[in-house]
């Protein structure tokens, strides 16, 4: 045995790569004392090398038996616990000069395929797929003549023998191979089914629930609000899909300044002071613009015709208030969320989304039986889609024929709000800007009317009595008023959140009050 360090590798003919022998006393022979074979070889490497490709060259002896008919070449050079990772083999055996391959019987077992080609004086297989139940098992029969320095002479004749073993074992191997078809065609299948019901559920679950119906509207830019007839919460209800936040609160003060119900002027401490107008009845309020007010005068308040709002929000900070804040805010969150369900934004799309939820969990089965056959890609795969499919279930939301209107038409009023100088639509008047300024904060646009108005009219402009919040002397007090509530409820309140869309009622008669 010599052994050899590949200095240059011939990437086309791996072969030809050029070797360097490596001296005998770099590396020890470990051998078996008792059955007299080698076990390992220790060889010395460079601590400096990262890498080094090394080149085993040996010969065996006595692995021909020569027998009365056949000679026999039977060698099990690869075992199953080395083989395993096998994918692809190519095996070539040369025979002796001046043979005839053609005279010679060749086996390969330990594999579900090979394939056997004859030239010259080489047979080779190019196999595939060991089964793990077996080593990798050359046999060859060839003529007596071809080995003439053989030692090993048996006197039984072993060609009979050969064949009918081979027989038996290409039996076996084949129904080896149609349970393993079976099973790829099994995995192929489930994948496949798995992947286009996903994909089917996907998009019937989009056109059927969640594209909106079309409307014909194209406005891009709407200077007018397109609804006055529902309340800046109820408006963010419909445009965040079932969500309630905090700054809806100030929304709804600031409509109902804008309305009369409330007055309000600069507080010199900061912030606004709000009073109710005795002048005006209360009676047609909705029943979250009343309880508002309850709870602002008569609970925060004390009673008090007067309340400013740096006043609420220190109140809202301090850490005693808030289990009374949250009991307060979720009450109002829910008179909201029922106002807004009357007008019949959505349809209900419950049962679709508990059916889409279930199939995505259930879908996500064969994906697990894909990962315990050892199909670990393709069995995450599946898991993945059937997750996705689950969670987009869940977020589905499908407006009525009134819900995708109203969308459009408010759709373009917050791309005017963005950057009203990029619009060729006439500037609305200076009157209307703190009525757009309460509607444009549960579509996220009121920091864009605070940052742009100036730049649109100017600041001279905006010293004017028709405006109060975006008055140029008050626009920092309505900014930080804005700041002083969050603008998202928590993590969880978002995810209990998913299921209180505004769709459990099917109400289609529609007023103006709702």
């Amino acid at each position: 045995m010599s052994v050899y360090n590949v200095v240059e590798t011939n990437e086309e003919d791996i072969k030809k790569s050029k070797l360097e022998q490596i001296e005998s006393d770099s590396y020890e022979f470990i051998y078996d004392e008792e059955y007299g074979i080698v076990n390992a070889i220790d060889i010395s490497i460079d601590t400096e090398e990262k890498q080094k490709t090394l080149v085993y060259k040996y010969t065996l002896y006595d692995l021909v038996g020569i027998y009365k008919d056949m000679a026999l070449l039977d060698w099990s050079f690869i075992s199953r616990e080395d083989g395993l990772c096998l994918g692809e083999i190519s095996i070539s055996v040369h025979i002796p000069k001046g043979g005839d391959v053609e005279l010679t019987q060749s086996f390969l077992q330990g594999v579900l395929y090979s394939q056997q080609f004859k030239d010259g004086n080489t047979v080779q297989y190019d196999a595939s797929l060991m089964t793990g139940d077996e080593d990798l098992r050359l046999i060859l029969l060839l003529p007596n003549s071809m080995v003439p320095e053989g030692r090993k002479i048996i006197e039984n004749e072993i060609a009979d023998e050969v064949l009918a073993d081979m027989q038996e074992y290409e039996e076996k191997i084949g129904q080896a191979r149609q349970a393993y078809e079976r099973r790829q065609l099994t995995i192929w299948l489930s994948t496949i089914v798995a992947c286009a019901s996903i994909a089917i559920v996907f998009v019937f679950l989009f056109i059927k629930y969640d594209k909106d119906p079309k409307t014909g509207i194209d406005k891009k830019h709407v200077n007018e609000i397109p609804a006055n007839y529902y309340t800046p919460a109820e408006l963010g209800v419909f445009m965040n899909k079932g969500k309630v936040r905090e700054d809806y609160i100030i929304a709804t003060l600031i409509d109902l300044v804008n309305k009369g119900y409330l007055n309000a002027k600069p507080w010199e401490e900061g912030g606004f002071l709000l009073s109710q107008n005795p002048d005006v009845e209360t009676k047609d309020l909705k029943a979250h613009e009343e309880y508002l007010l309850v709870w602002l005068f008569e609970d925060f308040g004390h009673g008090s015709t007067n309340v400013s709002t740096n006043d609420f929000e220190a109140w809202l900070k301090d850490e005693s208030n808030k289990q009374r804040y949250k009991y307060k805010y979720n009450t109002w969150k829910k008179l909201v969320l029922e106002q807004a369900e009357k007008w019949n934004f959505f349809e209900n799309v419950q049962k679709a989304k508990l059916y889409c939820l279930l199939f995505g969990l259930l879908a996500a089965i064969p994906g697990v039986i894909l990962c315990t056959m050892g199909e670990m890609i393709r069995g995450l795969s599946v898991i993945v889609l059937a997750l996705l499919l689950a969670i987009y279930s869940l977020f589905i939301c499908k407006r009525t024929q009134f819900g995708a209107i109203n969308n459009a038409l408010w759709t373009g009023f917050k791309n005017y709000l963005k950057n009203p100088l990029q619009s060729d639509l006439v500037k609305p008047k200076l009157d209307v800007w703190d009525r757009f300024l309460a509607y444009s904060i549960p579509i996220n646009r009121a920091k864009d009317i605070i940052e742009q108005i100036p730049e649109v009219y100017g600041h001279d402009s905006l010293r004017t009595e028709r405006l109060l919040f975006l008055n140029s002397d008050n626009l920092e007090k309505t900014r930080n008023w804005l700041d002083s509530m969050q603008k998202v409820d928590g993590f969880w309140n978002k995810l209990l959140d998913i299921f209180s869309l505004p769709q459990l009622k099917n109400i289609t008669i529609i007023s103006k009050k709702g």
